[in-house]
C-alpha cells in the first residue's frame, strides 16, 4: 500500500491531503476553468498493486455536465506511469480537461500538457496536433521504442510477453510498455510524438477522420474483446432502456461495441440507454457497484472480480465475432517514414509474441503476474483464457474490421471515408513475404 499522501489545491486553496486508493473515486464541485496544483511525493512500501517509485503524477478529470451546469470533477489523484527496467507498471485512472502531467524519461522527471477535453473528444484533439512532427522526432540512434496501451488488460498480453521474454532484444528494439489510461488520452500522446507507437483499438478512427496522421499497422485482437456486466435487476438487453450504462471512453471501442450491441434490439446509445463514461475497467467496476450504473463494459481478468462481486456477465461481445480492431498496433506516419527497420524489428518481436502467448501458458502467466501486479492463479486464468488463440498468427488489418468501425463511429467524416486509408500492411507483409512467420511456426 501507499505509505505517503498527495496533497490537492485548486486555485490556490487546499482541498485534500489523504491517502488515496488506486480504485476510489472522490468526486469535487468546482469552476470549470479552476486551476489545479498537485504535490505528490509517494513512495511505495513494495507491498499492493503497485510497487516501486513513482516518476510524476498524472491528475485527470473528466468535464461533465453535472448538477445544472456545474462541473462535476473525478478528483482523484492517480499513479501515473511507473518506470522499472524499461518497463512500466502504474494507475492512471482518470482523464484531464485542466492539465495532464505525462512522464518522461528519467525516475523523477515529467512535463505538464496544458488541454481542455471536453468529454475526452479525440477530434479536438487531433485538429490541435495534426501538422507533421520535426523529422528529429523519432530520429534517434537507439532501438527504443515506447508503446502506450491503455487498460492493465489481457489483451496486452503481446507487448507484455515480448518484453518479459525479451523477444524485443532479439529482434533488435528495447521495448518500453508505458500505462496511459483510456484511449482518448493514449491517441493524444502518440499524435503529439510523446510515444513511438499505441496498442489500441478504434479510438484511432476519430483522430485520423480528423486529420491526424497516424495509421493501423496490425490488428492482433480482430473483434470486440470485453463483456457487459449488469446488477441484478437488469435481465437482457432490452431492459437497459433508460437504465445508465459505464464505458471507458466516447468514441473507443466500448463505446462502439454497446452502440452495435443496442442496434441489434433497435435501441440508441445516448438516447434509449444513456452512458456515462468513467474512463476504466476500475472506475466502471466500482461505479456498477455504487448504483451509479445499472450495467458496465469490463475485459478480464476485472470480469473475475465482477463475479466475486455477485455481478453476472449480461453479454460476451467475443462470442458475437463482429469484426473490429479491439486491439491494434497504431504507429505515427513520420515513424514509419523515418525508422520502417526499427519498426520492422518490433513486429517480428510481436508475432513471435503472438505465438508464445497462443501456445506457452506459464510464460504467458508470469507476464500477466508481473503487469497485473497479483499473484492470484484464478486471476491469471482469467486474463490468459479470455484472449488465448484470438491472435491471429499475421495481424494484418483489413478492410473490414475498419469499416465495422466507421459504421458506429459518430464523426461526421466517418460514412463517406474509405477503409484503407485508416491502416497499412505494408511492414508485416514484407515480414510475411520474407518467409519469417513461416519459419517462426515450423514448415508443415
Amino acid at each position: 500500500m501507499e505509505s505517503g499522501k498527495r496533497a490537492l489545491s485548486v486555485d490556490g486553496k487546499y482541498l485534500s491531503s489523504r491517502r488515496v486508493h488506486a480504485a476510489a473515486l472522490t468526486d469535487f464541485v468546482i469552476p470549470a476553468q479552476a486551476g489545479i496544483q498537485v504535490t505528490d511525493n509517494v513512495r511505495h512500501t513494495g507491498e499492493g498493486r503497485y510497487p516501486g517509485v513513482v516518476a510524476g503524477i498524472s491528475l485527470d478529470t473528466r468535464l461533465r455536465g453535472y448538477d445544472g451546469g456545474w462541473r462535476r470533477l473525478n478528483g482523484q489523484v492517480s499513479h501515473s506511469q511507473i518506470f522499472s527496467q524499461g518497463n512500466t507498471k502504474g494507475s492512471d485512472n482518470c482523464f484531464s480537461n485542466f492539465r495532464v502531467l505525462h512522464v518522461l524519461r528519467g525516475e523523477h522527471s515529467f512535463r505538464s500538457v496544458r488541454q481542455r477535453l471536453l468529454c475526452g473528444a479525440i477530434a479536438f484533439l487531433a485538429l490541435l496536433l495534426t501538422h507533421a512532427l520535426p523529422s528529429s522526432s523519432f530520429a534517434a540512434s537507439a532501438n527504443n521504442i515506447r508503446i502506450g496501451y491503455p487498460q492493465p488488460s489481457g489483451a496486452m498480453l503481446p507487448i507484455w510477453v515480448m518484453a518479459e521474454t525479451k523477444l524485443d532484444q532479439k529482434y533488435g528494439v528495447d521495448l518500453q510498455n508505458i500505462y496511459i489510461s483510456g484511449g482518448a488520452r493514449l491517441t493524444q500522446t502518440l499524435v503529439s510524438g510523446d510515444i513511438e507507437l499505441a496498442a489500441t483499438g478504434g479510438a484511432v478512427i476519430n483522430a485520423v477522420l480528423s486529420g491526424a496522421d497516424i495509421t493501423y499497422v496490425a490488428a492482433s485482437v480482430p473483434t470486440y474483446g470485453f463483456s457487459l456486466y449488469v446488477r441484478n435487476d437488469v435481465k437482457d438487453v432490452p431492459s437497459l432502456k433508460g437504465k445508465v450504462v459505464g464505458l471507458m471512453t466516447k468514441g473507443a471501442s466500448t463505446d462502439h461495441g454497446l452502440t452495435a450491441l443496442l442496434r441489434q434490439y433497435n435501441l440508441r446509445s445516448g438516447q434509449d440507454v444513456k452512458v456515462l463514461y468513467l474512463g476504466g475497467v476500475r472506475e466502471g467496476l466500482a461505479a456498477l457497484d455504487r448504483g451509479i450504473v445499472s450495467a458496465t463494459t469490463i475485459s478480464a481478468p476485472t470480469t473475475l472480480m465482477a463475479r466475486r462481486m455477485g455481478y453476472k456477465e449480461l453479454v460476451n461481445f467475443i462470442n458475437l465475432k463482429i469484426p473490429y480492431i479491439q486491439l491494434g498496433i497504431v504507429a505515427h506516419k513520420a515513424f514509419l517514414r523515418q525508422q520502417p527497420e526499427r519498426m520492422k524489428a518490433f513486429l517480428r518481436g510481436y508475432v513471435a509474441a503472438i505465438k508464445v502467448v497462443n501456445e506457452d501458458a506459464d510464460t504467458s502467466k508470469r507476464a500477466l503476474a508481473k503487469y497485473l501486479a497479483t499473484n492470484d492463479a484464478a486471476i491469471l486464468d482469467e486474463a490468459y483464457q479470455a484472449y488465448r488463440g484470438i491472435y491471429p498468427r499475421v495481424p494484418y488489418t483489413t478492410e473490414e474490421q475498419v469499416r465495422s468501425i466507421l459504421a458506429v463511429a459518430d464523426h461526421p467524416k466517418a460514412a463517406g471515408a474509405d477503409p484503407k486509408e485508416f491502416f497499412d500492411n505494408r511492414l508485416l507483409k514484407e515480414i510475411d513475404d520474407s518467409g519469417f512467420i513461416t519459419e517462426l511456426y515450423g514448415r508443415r
